[in-house]
């Protein structure tokens, strides 16, 4: 499993299952750390951003911070 599809705030070990599915997961870090992006993008700005250039950024934003800790994790 790569780092960005880890759990990023687990609750409950990864082997406990409700109905199927597993339980305290939530969000990835790649989501987590997406919304962080976006959350300092909209705050951040004055420019007129549409949600989609806002979405794209964010997500680009994750997905930079994820290359950059597996760099330094080698």
């Amino acid at each position: 499993m790569k780092n960005g599809d880890m759990s990023a705030n687990p609750t409950t070990p990864s082997n406990a299952i409700i109905r199927d599915q597993p339980f305290g997961i939530g969000l990835t870090k790649r989501e987590y750390f997406a919304a962080m992006a976006m959350q300092a993008i909209l705050t951040g700005t004055s420019l007129s951003l549409s949600q989609k250039v806002v979405a794209e950024l964010s997500v680009e934003n994750a997905d930079a911070l994820l290359e950059a800790l597996e760099k330094s994790e080698s």
